[in-house]
């Protein structure tokens, strides 16, 4: 059954969910495995997960300016 957003907004703020929580993932390529909760964004119904579904990007290789970061 699915419902609409007003009704899931209502679910979503009464989540009892918080950082430090231990979950199993139920979807995704990290299915099955349990993890500690690290954020919870409410706004976009998502939490992050401690060291799971994470993404590697490449960042060219830059000038580095007088403060030592990269452009």
């Amino acid at each position: 059954m699915r419902m609409g957003w007003k009704a899931a907004q209502k679910l979503i703020h009464h989540w009892k969910i918080l950082r430090g929580d231990n979950v199993m993932i139920i979807r995704g390529k990290d299915r099955d495995e349990t993890g500690t909760i690290k954020h919870v964004i409410r706004s976009q119904t998502r939490v992050i997960v401690e060291g799971k579904n994470l993404v590697k990007k490449h960042i060219k290789q830059g000038q580095v300016i007088k403060l030592g970061s990269l452009q």
